[in-house]
């Protein structure tokens, strides 16, 4: 798979992971006992986590007129509140997990209901944006980062991902989202994919890898070729 990044946005560190064969649980008590091992290291940060953490807000004011909590300082505001982390399903939380740990911002979208080419591209302020659990649009200021699709943005810059694109257990494959600051260095980003990638296959019997980068406006360049195209559940029939 072939992720489309805007040139204007190539100093924000960030990587993709693709991921087949799934099999999601509703809850992995394996899973649920390694992350209740780890929560105390978790809870602890040191320098170079919240050093990442507090970059999220100074990323967010170079790119937005609004003020967001990135999604690993919701996580840790969740997690101060209830000691514990959401549940949702095992691979929300796996990936949940991760971004505590790396103290980066993780999403991932079930590839299924992708439609057309995946990109990382700043917003013209005309897009169509459905909140997770929300069936009402919400509009977006022009300039803002964010992942899209052909039709309609998919998480608002590191912050709300949409409703269509959830992970559910019914999901085969997905793409995920690492994504940093710059006080993380993109090693860090690496170590967060690396051990991502292996809990897949633990925790949901999956294959999973990085996913190839292109450094272009898709609404600017030529459409993606076939081999490159996400095709939609609907077209596939």
């Amino acid at each position: 798979m072939v992720v489309y990044i805007n040139p204007k946005l190539n100093e924000i560190p960030v990587l993709f992971v693709e991921a087949g064969n799934l099999t999601i649980k509703r809850r992995h008590r394996k899973l649920e006992r390694q992350i209740k091992a780890e929560l105390p290291a978790i809870l602890n940060l040191d320098g170079k986590r919240r050093r990442i953490l507090d970059s999220y807000d100074r990323l967010h004011a170079r790119f937005s007129n609004q003020s967001f909590l990135s999604a690993p300082q919701y996580l840790f505001k969740f997690l101060a509140s209830h000691q514990r982390l959401m549940q949702i399903n095992a691979l929300v939380d796996l990936y949940n997990f991760i971004s505590l740990k790396y103290s980066l911002a993780l999403g991932a979208h079930d590839l299924a209901k992708v439609d057309g080419f995946f990109s990382f591209n700043l917003t013209a302020g005309s897009e169509i944006f459905y909140p997770l659990g929300s069936a009402d649009p919400l509009s977006v200021s022009p300039g803002e980062y964010a992942y899209m699709d052909e039709r309609e943005i998919l998480c608002r810059l590191d912050v709300k991902q949409c409703e269509k694109t959830k992970v559910t257990t019914e999901t085969d494959s997905c793409i995920f989202i690492i994504q940093g600051n710059a006080a993380a260095p993109i090693e860090h980003l690496h170590a967060a994919a690396n051990e991502l990638i292996d809990l897949i296959g633990v925790y949901c019997r999956g294959e999973a890898r990085l996913a190839t980068v292109r450094f272009a406006d898709p609404r600017a360049a030529q459409q993606p070729s076939a081999a490159e195209r996400v095709i939609p559940a609907a077209e596939r029939r």
